[in-house]
């Protein structure tokens, strides 16, 4: 994704550290845990509204939602 609805360039102002847990449940290999850790560059007059994505990032997440 180059640029998010804010009109902030992911292009070199984003990074994320993630950690997953694979467990074995009934058989099969399920992803039961993940762990995410962003780093932002937030270009000055746009801290507001990054603040307000990442308040509801939780809620329209897919991922976030299937674990």
């Amino acid at each position: 994704m180059e640029h998010c609805k804010r009109g902030i360039s992911a292009a070199n102002n984003l990074e994320a550290e993630v950690t997953g847990r694979i467990e074995t449940e009934e058989k099969l290999i399920r992803v039961t845990a993940v762990e995410l850790h962003y780093r932002l560059k937030i270009p000055q007059g746009k801290r507001a509204g990054a603040d307000r994505t990442l308040a509801i990032h939780e809620r329209y997440c897919p991922v976030h939602q299937s674990i």
